[in-house]
């Protein structure tokens, strides 16, 4: 599980349960990210800058290589 600010609130998501990680455009300093649950809801976390678009891409790729072995 992590903890997300996103547009609604803070948000505990489920890594596992995640399809896709969307960063918006333009590409700057701070961008917005789309994160895509397998159930359809879209959660976007706001203010993101590289170093945390690599947090939560690395705990989605260690969730989902958890849930695939």
């Amino acid at each position: 599980m992590m903890k997300l600010m996103t547009q609604s609130g803070e948000a505990h998501i489920m890594m596992e349960e995640v399809v896709a990680v969307v960063r918006h455009l333009p590409n700057r300093d701070n961008f917005n990210v789309d994160v895509h649950l397998r159930s359809g809801t879209i959660f976007t976390v706001v203010d993101v800058d590289v170093d945390r678009l690599e947090e939560i891409l690395t705990a989605w790729e260690w969730a989902t290589d958890d849930t695939e072995q």
